[in-house]
């Protein structure tokens, strides 16, 4: 355990068993501090289930709307399969933000990126190292060009970026 109770600074005998992060020699301790640390103690607990898997259970009441869990993806990738684009009408999407060209802004560049000549919606999304220092330099020193009937366009992107 080898921590120090949260009121006392005596030794610790439990840790929060929501949040696992703050120690108390006793329970009373514990109950002293509750209204302090219910403000950062966690909104959930992590579970195993034989059929479910890993998952998430609330440890108490979560007010609506409330933010319990924010992580960054490990990689995105925008949806480039020609089923999903002809249920939009044929249209194209941007290789780094995903955005569709019929939501492109007048101000956005246009179609292609200038140097892999892959579907990008502006400037900025084109200089995005995410896009930029991928699939961009591999598209580009091979030659490989877009070709929106092509099938698994979004799995080869996402394995680049991972």
């Amino acid at each position: 355990m080898e921590q120090d109770c949260a009121v006392c600074g005596g030794k610790a005998a439990h840790r929060c068993a929501s949040c696992q992060s703050v120690s108390y020699c006793s329970a009373e301790h514990q109950k002293e501090d509750w209204n302090g640390h219910r403000k950062h103690c966690r909104y959930f607990k992590i579970v195993e289930d034989s059929n479910l898997g890993k998952g998430f259970i609330a440890t108490r009441d979560i007010k609506a709307g409330t933010v319990i869990f924010e992580e960054e993806p490990v990689a995105v990738s925008p949806v480039l399969e020609i089923s999903y684009l002809e249920s939009r009408r044929g249209l194209i999407c941007c290789l780094t933000c995903g955005l569709a060209d019929d939501e492109w802004q007048p101000s956005m560049t246009g179609h292609r990126c200038t140097r892999c000549k892959w579907p990008i919606c502006s400037t900025e999304c084109e200089e995005l190292p995410m896009h930029a220092e991928n699939e961009c330099e591999i598209f580009a020193s091979h030659k490989f060009e877009y070709e929106p009937e092509s099938t698994g366009l979004s799995d080869l992107v996402m394995g680049i970026r991972v």
